[in-house]
């Protein structure tokens, strides 16, 4: 089927609108976050205070997290190995356009979708499998339990 002139342009439209998002939203960001080391950093419910020398000494912060409240202190590597082993889902592209539109990204309006997969995502790890699971361990339990997901055709 032949593309109509309002298809053409509602296509270059919707490539311009993700390209410009692109540029907005993806080349702003920060490469590297600092913290700072007298306060602590939440982390999904794990208290990480990379300050305390200490563990056997009782912190108080003002968030209300103490050692005996799963303070993990003085260690910004288990924080780092905490922070890159939750889910990350980031844009979609080419995908086929949604029907009355051209769309074919979720560039710049597709956030919330994500945000709501990411935490149900991580709330279904977190409940069947635990924190402590590595990425490598979390791939293995997909794969073993592929053939009981659903699929669409």
């Amino acid at each position: 089927m032949e593309a109509t002139g309002t298809e053409e342009v509602d296509k270059l439209k919707t490539k311009f609108i993700s390209a410009w998002n692109n540029m907005k939203y993806s080349w702003v960001l920060k490469t590297k976050t600092y913290f700072s080391r007298n306060s602590p950093v939440l982390l999904l419910g794990k208290c990480y205070h990379f300050k305390c020398e200490d563990e056997n000494k009782l912190l108080h912060t003002r968030s209300g997290c103490t050692i005996e409240d799963h303070v993990i202190a003085g260690n910004v590597e288990e924080f780092r190995k905490d922070f890159i082993s939750r889910i990350w889902l980031t844009y979609r592209e080419e995908f086929p356009s949604i029907e009355g539109s051209a769309l074919t990204t979720d560039c710049g309006w597709g956030c919330t979708l994500r945000t709501g997969q990411m935490l149900l995502a991580q709330g279904l790890i977190l409940h069947f499998l635990g924190r402590g699971k590595s990425n490598l361990c979390i791939l293995g339990f997909c794969l073993f339990n592929l053939n009981f997901s659903l699929q669409t055709a």
